[in-house]
């Protein structure tokens, strides 16, 4: 049996990819400073930009409005990778597909819980509670079978960030957007913005995956990095403010592609 999607789930996904391009932006903006070197002291990836929401003016009620977008981006995730409602997920690629977007829907609960840490102080002065080396070097000291956990989720990773390259190479993304209403040359520019975006992403999971591959194969938390830490990383790669300052309006311009999303998405129907 199929029926169409609630508008409960469909206004609480706008919201979210309205938040998570907020989100994005932020980031990209961040990323920018820090490669032009006006960002001392500034922390990178979703964290950082949730920081820097924070101590804006009214920055606990954007943070909160953020939050509660993110939480309804995560709750969209999970419909997906539970109900499959655009049919998107057959055969061995669905699997996977499936797999992102459960992911996704953990990553995102998680930031939720973030930004509800940051509105209340508990965050304030920083924590290694869900850091990846904390959670890892646990992982890494169970014999046996930890560094085969910790190398299995670097896969994962990996295969999210190869998918999201695919995505920003061969997708239709028509076929997720409404874009009839504007001009060919406006649609023109906005897929090509969005293509950028979704491939400076996959870059920034690649990195997160295989710095997860690498402490599993060496046994060795510390080479366990976040999305702020993989783009710190590229930083001191040779060359590295340039490519950071590339990757950062690659951010920013996935930012554009969730605020785009907000707006113009496509929502397929629900089985039941």
């Amino acid at each position: 049996m199929q029926v169409t999607a609630s508008p409960w789930i469909r206004a609480l996904s706008r919201l979210g990819y309205a938040a998570h391009g907020i989100v994005y932006l932020t980031v990209g903006a961040l990323a920018v400073m820090v490669a032009t070197g006006n960002g001392d002291g500034v922390e990178l990836g979703k964290k950082g930009a949730l920081h820097e929401l924070h101590d804006k003016p009214f920055g606990q009620v954007l943070l909160a409005i953020v939050a509660v977008g993110l939480l309804g981006h995560a709750t969209w995730k999970a419909v997906r990778a539970v109900l499959d409602p655009e049919r998107e997920a057959t055969g061995l690629k669905g699997v996977g597909k499936r797999i992102g977007w459960a992911f996704g829907a953990l990553v995102h609960g998680a930031l939720v819980l973030y930004a509800i840490g940051l509105i209340d102080g508990r965050m304030a002065g920083g924590t290694e509670i869900g850091r990846p080396k904390s959670w890892s070097a646990r992982l890494l000291a169970w014999d046996p079978g930890g560094a085969w956990i910790v190398g299995g989720l670097g896969a994962i990773v990996l295969g999210v960030a190869v998918w999201q390259l695919h995505c920003a190479i061969k997708a239709k993304l028509d076929d997720h957007l409404d874009l009839q209403a504007l001009r060919p040359r406006a649609r023109r520019i906005i897929v090509n913005v969005s293509r950028i975006g979704i491939a400076a992403r996959a870059l920034v999971w690649a990195l997160v995956g295989s710095g997860l591959v690498l402490a599993a194969v060496r046994t060795d938390p510390h080479h366990v990095q976040d999305a702020s830490e993989s783009l710190d990383r590229l930083r001191h790669l040779p060359y590295g403010s340039a490519l950071l300052l590339v990757v950062a309006v690659g951010l920013a311009a996935y930012g554009i592609y969730e605020l785009v999303e907000a707006r113009y998405r496509r929502f397929g129907a629900v089985h039941g």
